[in-house]
């Protein structure tokens, strides 16, 4: 079942197809707002404008290529014995650098081409819950760094200009009052928005680690558990741990949809590239994907009897959706 805000919606529904010193810690905290000012607002238009005329491209992908996909190498240990586990993971392409998150509450940098741990990404005091690459390396030097935690906190991490692979906190925005289950960089890639247990979420600048907007409604009250943004970047998902998927326009902070269905929390959701459908799974391993014009259910996927889903991940054309959980397929 979904509903929708009409007048909020169809502000959005065209889209839809119908400099911090490196070194410095500073403590954010977090401050309400009615919406993003009209200069951000503008800029995250001007973007959505041209991101809405290239993302209904589909590359070639076949299911035979799809099909010839093999494991390459194994590289365990990268986290500590004693408390092992990666729980998040995220690609810098160009650099040829893996991300990862653990709960042994460091992050790792992992080089592709020297095949070893390249930086190891300590501060936080418990663990490491999402990670991320701001993608600012397309267009110069290395890349910035995000790491989400259990322990309320969200860190910004500058690469050294000097040193190679060498990182520090620049910033860390701390508004958060529990565990931060969601950490999205925008398309735009000058923006982060996070999401908590503490039942809100929050936009923030990452060059200088201010926070533009907070969000907080009376009908979210047991926490967010999982978020992600439209590839278009003025609509920002949230899954709740009462099991409803919310649509934001992340502009005004207003919700524009709300889809239910699921059992237990939403553990992990994807916007397709191509904009027009959306994955949510969970806690009862069932995925379903969503028409985001029609605000219907096109199919549902029960992927594993045992174990959770924790991942979802569209391919860029849309066509096919990978499914990562405990069970290990």
């Amino acid at each position: 079942m979904g509903y929708l805000n009409t007048r909020a919606l169809a502000n959005v529904q065209a889209h839809l197809g119908t400099k911090a010193t490196t070194g410095e810690t500073a403590d954010v905290p977090m401050e309400d707002a009615s919406g993003l000012s009209t200069e951000v607002r503008e800029k995250l238009e001007a973007t959505t404008a041209v991101l809405s005329k290239t993302r209904k491209r589909k590359p070639n992908v076949t299911a035979e290529a799809v099909q010839t996909y093999a494991q390459r190498k194994v590289f365990p240990g990268l986290h500590t014995a004693r408390s092992p586990g990666i729980t998040s993971l995220d690609l810098d392409a160009k650099n040829g650098l893996v991300l990862t998150g653990g709960n042994d509450k460091n992050a790792l940098v992992f080089s592709q081409s020297e095949e070893k741990v390249v930086a190891t990404l300590k501060g936080h005091t418990k663990k490491i819950t999402q990670v991320a690459w701001t993608g600012r390396s397309e267009e110069a030097g290395m890349d910035t760094a995000l790491t989400a935690s259990a322990d309320h906190t969200v860190k910004i991490w500058s690469a050294s200009e000097s040193k190679t692979h060498q990182y520090s906190v620049a910033h860390t925005l701390s508004g958060h009052t529990a565990e931060v289950t969601g950490l999205c960089v925008h398309p735009i890639k000058d923006y982060v928005a996070t999401a908590s247990m503490d039942s809100t979420w929050a936009f923030h600048d990452i060059e200088t680690g201010s926070t533009l907007l907070t969000s907080q409604t009376d009908d979210v009250t047991k926490g967010y558990s999982s978020a992600s943004f439209h590839p278009d970047g003025l609509l920002f998902g949230t899954g709740t741990a009462d099991s409803t998927v919310k649509i934001w326009d992340v502009r005004t902070k207003e919700s524009v949809a709300s889809f239910e269905g699921h059992v237990g929390a939403v553990k992990t959701m994807t916007f397709s590239e191509n904009g027009y459908l959306l994955a949510a799974a969970g806690e009862n391993n069932e995925v379903s994907i969503w028409n985001l014009r029609t605000l219907e259910i096109v199919q549902k996927l029960k992927v594993a009897d045992e174990g959770v889903v924790n991942a979802l991940a569209w391919d860029q054309s849309g066509t096919y959706l990978g499914v990562g959980g405990t069970d290990v397929r």
